[in-house]
């Protein structure tokens, strides 16, 4: 009798396992953030929240938050005006604590963290796309006559340059901000591509830093300009 009652136990735990998967599998689709006409709604699947804002680096403020109302399914849902075209980052605050959105994708090293990024599309941001004629990156080894070490820059280079021989380019130098890393964009050839976003300031470079010192690109060494984050 034992026996019969631990195998019948042990069956109901196995079917109540299974109708729990196929419930995982029947749950509605979260799209988030989701662009529609002049409108941005954001979405998070959260059951056990009873509070979730929205942070995004469009607001006046660091501490402007915008609240989220929970519907059918516990998805959190909120529609706001869609920014100007832009490249934004934000995150969730669920019960006070910071989070990514799960669903989003499209993330953005900031550091030694990860944001959730909002693409608004518009004629400032028309580069940030993938681009039909597309240009190439190479990593570049040069010595440092002013720190007296071998470092490594990223080199962009438009579409077309390698057929254009004698053609020379204006050049952008990109200096990546604090916690950044030498795979970010350091050099850039700006025949493809817009300035970063939190850019303030230009500068002229100078002969500072051998910045016509990489002959094998051709740069215009009379149209330089320096620019980057935290700058």
């Amino acid at each position: 009798m034992k026996r019969f009652i631990t195998i019948l136990a042990f069956a109901f735990t196995v079917l109540a396992l299974n109708a729990q998967e196929l419930a995982n599998f029947r749950r509605v689709s979260v799209v988030s953030p989701e662009v529609k006409n002049d409108t941005v709604t954001f979405r998070l699947r959260a059951e056990y929240a009873t509070d979730v804002k929205l942070y995004g680096s469009w607001m006046p403020s660091y501490f402007d938050t915008a609240q989220l109302r929970r519907g059918e399914n516990y998805i959190w849902e909120i529609s706001i005006p869609a920014p100007a075209p832009e490249i934004y980052t934000y995150h969730f605050i669920v019960d006070g604590v910071a989070m990514n959105d799960p669903v989003n994708t499209l993330v953005q090293r900031d550091g030694t963290r990860y944001l959730s990024m909002l693409l608004i599309d518009g004629e400032r941001s028309q580069n940030y796309r993938e681009a039909n004629k597309r240009g190439s990156v190479s990593h570049v080894w040069y010595d440092s006559e002013l720190l007296g070490m071998n470092r490594r820059l990223t080199v962009y280079t438009p579409y077309g340059y390698e057929t254009s021989k004698k053609t020379k380019y204006p050049v952008l130098y990109l200096l990546h901000g604090g916690g950044g890393r030498s795979a970010g964009p350091v050099l850039l050839h700006p025949g493809r591509g817009p300035a970063p976003r939190g850019s303030k300031r230009w500068a002229d470079p100078g002969a500072e830093e051998a910045p016509c010192a990489h002959h094998e690109h051709r740069p215009g060494c009379g149209l330089r300009r320096v620019s980057g984050l935290s700058f």
